[in-house]
């Protein structure tokens, strides 16, 4: 299988060459992308829960979650 070539450009950019294969696995990814798994469940909480707006009050998309 061939490796994806990795190509600077003079922009800061960069750009991927991928064969058939490997560039219908990266649309599939993006089209259709895996669900959070438990790792980033955890994360997404222990961020929830530690954040607080200025004026000490909680968000309201945290606190109508019921995840404060």
């Amino acid at each position: 299988m061939q490796k994806p070539l990795l190509i600077d450009n003079q922009n800061d950019e960069a750009s991927i060459k991928l064969n058939a294969a490997s560039s219908g696995a990266f649309v599939e990814a993006l089209l259709n992308p895996p669900g959070p798994n438990e790792m980033l469940r955890k994360a997404l909480l222990d961020y929830r829960r530690t954040v607080i707006s200025n004026d000490g009050s909680v968000s309201p998309a945290i606190r109508d979650k019921g995840l404060q």
